[in-house]
């Protein structure tokens, strides 16, 4: 490896430890300390989904778990708990302590491995060591890549899409593409989607004379990942491919140009629509720099021709494709629908498109294409000594509107950490030691709604009755090794979960309670609620634990105690 080489990797590495220990502290690479995972929903749905994962025997499909969701089954996929390194740390678990986390390690990988790919497309763009670092950079603070970071960690493998898109302007390779392919199978459906795009429209734009070999390969790749997914448990909830909420999580024509959801002080415009999941915007720094690249790309039409880059029909397409769906319908301009695609009215259209929900997200792809057009125009069209300059402005800009979201993740992560430490430590005390049992069911009334609850009210079994404090009872379950019914994971059937409960509700009035079993009420249900639920004999017996009603275990001598509904 050259000098150069060498200096371009020790850049990359010092940038994305230092970008990394900014946001989470230092101490997030203590494999044994989490608690600055229990911040929000995804990450403790994340950890949750690891952490149960871990305490079971192997099932299979080897991704499948059964204790976090006892009205289903769900898997190490379907929690976005990043199956690649799940099955890895499995395979150890006897070594393991209970309290055990990767997230820290898989986050700094994905700065690190999304700057080393930008490497390799900088390589492409100049020969220049100082550019091809402010490409990294920009590439590296990226405003989307920054937000997944922060919510969604296995959503934040934005590295994977940035080399398939460096793949796709390569001679088709199988190996090449089955690799990503593989990858992506084992971090996130939603990055396998846009790879498999890629792929589709590089096998289309690849001539060959041995079209049957290179057909194989396509199936083959395709064949290998949906099987991949299969073992990684995509599929064992046995309800439909569609998700709730097609085009709710839609990307915004104005979403390239409004940083909203970090309140930067150059560009942010609210809109009452829900839309984080379409966030592309540039940063006020890329916006700028955008700006220049369009003037000289137009004065300079005829330089670009002959660029595969810029000529590549295929990959506009697919990048286009991708962009198209990602808008969803009505296509909104802020809170305005402008117009609806007609063809998702037709409900087997609706049910395929539905697939993904949070649509918004395939916009990433468009991001990373016009992040690399800024530069590559750029690069060929201004002089050195005129680009460093104006590269440096823009970056001290980028940073600049883009630091009111470094300082509430560094809040976040660090600075709030001793606040949730002391939330979470009543659950250490002996009384809940007493009340628990290992392997033991731990059923939770999330909402006083259950008592009317309605098919179409998922909400109140995600993210908002999620976060605390249902989400307390949740880790008691987890730090105590038992098995629960509320959980948070993709695909769930709402029907199966509201049976279960129902189940349960039934015994209880009947003044039974099923064995082994633990029954705890969320803390907004009144007492006066819960006599008119719960059958006299066994209202006496209910107690209370850091404000929360609770049924204790009954064991098999008692008359009210059942083996099953």
């Amino acid at each position: 490896m050259s000098q150069r080489h060498i200096s371009i990797f020790l850049f990359i590495f010092f940038i994305s430890f230092v970008y990394y220990i900014f946001l989470f502290g230092i101490e997030t690479f203590n494999p044994f300390f989490t608690d600055w995972l229990w911040k929000g929903g995804v990450s403790a749905q994340n950890y949750f989904g690891w952490a149960f994962f871990k305490n079971e025997e192997w099932l299979f499909p080897p991704g499948k778990i059964e204790s976090f969701n006892l009205s289903q089954p769900t898997s190490i996929g379907l929690t976005d708990a990043i199956p690649l390194w799940a099955f890895f740390f499995k395979c150890f678990q006897p070594f393991l302590p209970n309290t055990f986390q990767y997230t820290g390690y898989f986050l700094f990988s994905n700065i690190l491995l999304l700057g080393i790919v930008a490497y390799y497309w900088a390589k492409r763009l100049t020969t220049h060591f100082y550019l091809q670092c402010f490409f990294i950079l920009f590439i590296i603070l990226s405003p989307p890549f920054l937000y997944r970071l922060h919510w969604n960690p296995a959503l934040s493998s934005h590295w994977i899409i940035l080399g398939a898109l460096y793949t796709f302007l390569n001679p088709w390779q199988f190996k090449n593409w089955a690799f990503w392919a593989i990858i992506a199978s084992l971090i996130h459906p939603y990055i396998l989607a846009m790879v498999f795009t890629l792929i589709l429209f590089h096998f289309i734009s690849s001539p060959t004379p041995n079209l049957k070999k290179r057909f194989v390969q396509l199936i083959f790749i395709f064949i290998l990942s949906f099987f991949t997914l299969y073992l990684t448990g995509y599929f064992v909830t046995g309800s439909s491919l569609d998700d709730l909420g097609f085009g709710s999580n839609q990307l915004n024509l104005i979403s390239l140009f409004n940083g909203y959801i970090f309140h930067p002080p150059f560009l942010s415009y609210d809109f009452n629509f829900d839309s984080e999941e379409g966030l592309l915007y540039l940063g006020f720094g890329g916006i700028i720099l955008f700006v220049f690249a369009l003037f000289f790309y137009f004065k300079n039409l005829q330089t670009f021709k002959e660029n595969p880059i810029f000529n590549n029909i295929y990959l506009i397409l697919a990048v286009v494709l991708l962009s198209i769906y990602a808008l969803a319908s009505p296509i909104r301009l802020l809170n305005t629908e402008l117009f609806s695609i007609f063809i998702y009215d037709y409900p087997p259209f609706k049910q395929i498109a539905g697939i993904f929900r949070a649509t918004g997200r395939f916009g990433w792809p468009l991001f990373y294409v016009l992040n690399i057009f800024i530069f590559a125009v750029l690069f060929k069209t201004l002089k050195t000594k005129i680009l460093i300059p104006l590269l440096s402005v823009c970056l001290i800009v980028q940073v600049v509107d883009l630091f009111p979201q470094y300082t509430e993740m560094h809040k976040q992560n660090i600075t709030d950490v001793p606040q949730i430490q002391n939330y979470l430590k009543p659950i250490q005390n002996a009384k809940w030691q007493q009340i628990t049992k290992p392997n033991a069911n731990l059923i939770l009334f999330p909402s006083r709604n259950i008592f009317s609850f309605e098919k179409d009210q998922r909400w109140h079994i995600t993210w908002e009755r999620y976060i605390p404090p249902a989400f307390y009872i949740t880790y008691a379950a987890y730090q105590y090794q038992m098995r629960t019914n509320y959980a948070h994971s993709s695909r769930m059937n709402v029907d199966k979960w509201q049976e279960l409960l129902f189940n349960h509700l039934n015994l209880l009035k009947q003044g039974k309670q099923m064995h082994n079993t633990l029954y705890i009420f969320f803390d907004e249900i009144s007492p006066e609620e819960l006599s008119s639920v719960v059958h006299p004999d066994l209202f006496k017996k209910i107690e209370i634990i850091d404000g929360y009603p609770f049924l204790p275990i009954c064991t098999k001598s008692e008359k009210h105690c059942v083996e099953n509904f």
